[in-house]
């Protein structure tokens, strides 16, 4: 949960799968052994067929930005640089793991290089201490599965944690309501005066306990700001207590929640799903307001770190592009009609990773944009169920992959507002809606994308979409509120593609139309030239009661 103020840590990656079977090419007496390769770690020979009950070597070696976390399959053996393999008795796989190691030279900023981080335990008075310092070393930093890792990997090895730990201090209070400013100032007043602790050496504060009776909640703010009676703390925080109505005692302390708040403290913002029924997508007719319509929010993108909460297998990119852990060289934003590469977001590779569409601008003329991005179950934090549902969780599956289609939200301002994605209705939500033979079609903002091909070369899968582009732009193309009856707005209708159009009608719509009408219509019935424009003008007509509406232009007879 994101408050408006905001932290966690990791390192991370991967290349990972293994597999037995029969090859039908394979004599009946002898057997293949087949690698998984990627573009960090190589194997080498790529394979080897060996007479049953022979065993074999592998040579492995890594470039120089990664480290070999591990290398597996075969029920084998790595000593130095080669791995051998037991006794073969079936076809087999041999595959790797690596995470990305510290960039040197990182500039240290608000997202990158070291982030100095406290994580303290806090007592209220009378409260059982089930946590030990142990615990959450462990979680944090050292365990092979850290937060620590996690933070590395999604960063591409810019950001790491700086940790320091304190040991259980005691509140004089018994409790405290839900996100209680009172209990984070008698925290850093109590810090402030322990002597192990330099609040001013301290980017990142995360405050860590057992749950009391009624919790202190489970939340993060998202830009640094003033804490303490005397402001003796300036920096980010995330409050980890419990509560939150939950019957165990640690809900909070859990590596996908603090990663999720962790996450915030780096101004990420949640994940939110649009779940719609396919086939035949059909995109709300206004991003702003799903009601009444064929899609209802859902509980967070999975597989999201700041969707749903239970494991964190990565941050979305969008995010991490944001925070300058991904180069704004993998981003792609379209401009014209193409087919676009991209490459898979869940390790790290040299393609593109992101593709932008424009699609209007929101709150205080915040961009907004269509994003997509391409994820394969290739890291070492997805879970097992990553793959498409079929009824049961299908582990290990490294074909799995999703074609993430989604969009900012319009509703906040320039420094607040959630990823809204789309996912097919039902099935555990599992249904694509971008993938081969499914095109994502939203009529209303006249976009298409569709899926040319998938080419499989492990951490370098690509896909390629072709982008079909809005023929018009609106301007604006979104206001938030109109403060007064009778007041106007006047939204121009820009050609920004290379044929002519013709504006066949403009009307209000939405689930309260009646608001709003109308009043100025040069746009009807005219033929718009490439790069011409027209307006049309709306009044509001009430103010009796709140309204949501948006108008419906249309073009070429629909």
């Amino acid at each position: 949960m994101a408050r408006n103020k905001g932290l966690l840590l990791g390192l991370f990656s991967i290349l990972m799968i293994t597999g037995c079977g029969g090859g039908s090419s394979t004599p009946a007496n002898s057997y293949t052994i087949t690698t998984f390769t990627s573009s960090k770690v190589n194997i080498s020979p790529s394979a080897q067929t060996v007479a049953p009950g022979s065993r074999a070597t592998f040579e492995i070696s890594v470039d120089g930005g990664s480290m070999l976390e591990g290398v597996h399959g075969c029920d084998g053996a790595l000593d130095g640089s080669t791995y051998t393999t037991a006794s073969i008795t079936a076809d087999c796989v041999i595959s790797s793991v690596y995470t990305p190691m510290i960039q040197q030279n990182v500039p240290d900023t608000d997202t990158t290089g070291p982030q100095k981080t406290l994580f303290a335990l806090v007592a209220l008075k009378g409260q059982s201490k089930e946590l030990s310092l142990q615990d959450i070393k462990q979680l944090v930093t050292e365990n092979q599965n850290s937060l620590n890792k996690f933070i590395i990997t999604n960063s591409n090895g810019k950001a790491w944690i700086d940790a320091e730990f304190l040991d259980w201090i005691d509140l004089e209070k018994p409790s405290y309501v839900n996100y209680s400013t009172e209990f984070e100032d008698d925290v850093i007043d109590a810090l402030s005066r322990n002597p192990e602790v330099n609040l001013g050496e301290i980017d990142r504060l995360v405050i860590m306990g057992t749950k009391g009776d009624d919790g202190i909640g489970c939340y993060a703010y998202k830009t640094a700001a003033t804490y303490g009676s005397e402001d003796q703390y300036r920096g980010s925080l995330a409050i980890l207590g419990g509560g939150m109505n939950s019957e165990e005692g640690f809900f909070c302390i859990n590596p996908g929640r603090i990663a999720h708040e962790y996450g915030h403290t780096f101004n990420f913002d949640h994940s939110e799903t649009a779940q719609c029924p396919l086939p035949g997508l059909t995109v709300p007719e206004s991003l702003f307001d799903l009601v009444g319509g064929r899609c209802e929010y859902g509980n967070g993108l999975m597989h999201d770190t700041m969707g749903t909460d239970a494991d964190y297998p990565l941050y979305s990119t969008v995010w991490r592009v944001d925070a300058g852990w991904i180069d704004e060289s993998q981003v792609t934003t379209i401009d014209e009609f193409g087919v676009y590469p991209l490459e898979q977001s869940s390790v790290s590779s040299p393609g593109q990773k992101l593709l932008k569409i424009y699609i209007g601008q929101g709150m205080q003329q915040k961009d907004l944009f269509y994003y997509v991005e391409y994820r394969k179950k290739l890291g070492l934090f997805d879970p097992p169920e990553f793959g498409v549902w079929d009824g049961t969780y299908s582990a290990g599956q490294s074909d799995a992959y999703n074609i993430v289609v989604r969009h900012t939200d319009f509703k906040w301002g320039p420094f607040y507002g959630d990823l809204l994605s789309y996912q097919g209705k039902g099935s555990r939500n599992r249904d694509k809606v971008l993938d081969l033979g499914v095109d994502f079609i939203d009529e209303y903002r006249d976009i298409r994308l569709s899926v040319k091909s998938i080419k499989d070369d492990h951490d370098l899968s690509t896909v390629e979409i072709e982008v079909h582009l809005p023929r018009a732009r609106i301007v604006p193309s979104y206001l938030y509120r109109f403060e007064t009856e009778g007041e106007t707005a006047t939204f121009s209708v820009k050609n920004i593609s290379s044929d002519d159009f013709r504006v066949n009608s403009a009307s209000i719509s939405g689930r309260t139309p009646d608001g709003f009408e109308i009043t100025s219509n040069n746009c009807f019935d005219q033929i718009i030239a490439p790069n011409a424009q027209c307006d049309i003008t709306v009044k509001r007509t009430a103010l009796a009661t709140a309204v949501i509406s948006y108008v419906d232009i249309q073009i070429n007879d629909g």
